[in-house]
C-alpha cells in the first residue's frame, strides 16, 4: 500500500480545508485557522498531528470534530516529537534535543566524552 500515506495526506488536507484552515504555501505540513476569535496551528505529519492555539477553549472543540470523523488518540500535551523534547514551564514550551544528543553520541561511540562549556547567547529583539 505505497498510496497510503498520500490517500491519508489527501483525506486530512481535505478535512482540514473545509474546516476553514489555510494551508501554508511554504510549508505543505503546516496549516492556520484564523476566524474571529479562533486562531489554531495544525502540523500534520505522516501519521501524527500536532495541535496549538492561544485559546485553550478553541482546541478541544476541535478535536472534538476530529475524533467524531477519524479514528484517533489523544495523547495530550507534548512530550517528544522529532528528536525533540517539549516540556511545559511557566509563560510556555522549553525545548531541549538532549534525548537525541546523546543518541548521536553512542552512534559514534563518544558518550564517554567530557563536555566543555560553551557560551552561548540568544538576543530577540
Amino acid at each position: 500500500m505505497k498510496q497510503a500515506p498520500r490517500s491519508w495526506y489527501e483525506k486530512i488536507h481535505a478535512y482540514l480545508i473545509a474546516f476553514g484552515f489555510e494551508n501554508s504555501p511554504t510549508e505543505s505540513t503546516l496549516y492556520v485557522k484564523r476566524v474571529d476569535d479562533v486562531f489554531l496551528i495544525m502540523v500534520v505529519y505522516v501519521d501524527d498531528m500536532l495541535l496549538t492555539g492561544p485559546n485553550e477553549k478553541h482546541i478541544p472543540d476541535f478535536k472534538a470534530d476530529l475524533h467524531a470523523s477519524f479514528e484517533m488518540s489523544d495523547l495530550g500535551h507534548l512530550h517528544h516529537y522529532l528528536g525533540i523534547q517539549f516540556m511545559q514551564v511557566d509563560g510556555g514550551i522549553a525545548l531541549c534535543q538532549s534525548k537525541y544528543i546523546d543518541t548521536l553520541l553512542q552512534c559514534f561511540g563518544l558518550e564517554d566524552c567530557k563536555p566543555i562549556a560553551t557560551p552561548m547567547e540568544m538576543v530577540y529583539d
